[in-house]
């Protein structure tokens, strides 16, 4: 559904306020009716997808990004002389720091939920390209 502006008539006669409640009854009746209809429902469908996926890469970001912190915190230790009452696990964790691995797995995902931005004439081009401006 295309929204057409004006919305309102222009109307300087005092029935404008009847002509501006009928507009915006029948723009809400022509929204209740697109919420039915299979494309809504499909975009509704996609944006809980898309939000879920978006949930979860958050959580991977802040879990990543709380282990980095702890390999730092461990590299810090090992470097004031503790290196030798570090677990196996934590001088793995410390050994994949020190290659840098968990700040660039860290950037990836980072890079991975930022959204590309297209801008509107990318949306506009796509538009006219099917037909549908």
């Amino acid at each position: 559904m295309l929204l057409k502006l004006p919305v309102l008539a222009q109307c300087s006669s005092h029935e404008a306020a009847d002509i501006e409640v009928k507009a915006l009854q029948l723009w809400i009746a022509d929204l209740q009716i697109h919420k039915e209809t299979s494309e809504y429902q499909c975009a509704v469908e996609k944006s809980k997808k898309r939000s879920h996926e978006q949930r979860r890469l958050s959580q991977q970001i802040w879990k990543l990004s709380r282990e980095l912190t702890t390999a730092k915190l461990l590299a810090v230790r090992r470097d004031n002389g503790e290196g030798d009452s570090l677990t196996r696990d934590e001088q793995s964790l410390v050994d994949t720091f020190d290659a840098g691995k968990l700040h660039r797995r860290l950037q990836n995902l980072v890079e991975e939920k930022i959204p590309i931005y297209s801008g509107s004439s990318a949306l506009v081009a796509d538009l006219q390209k099917d037909d549908q401006w």
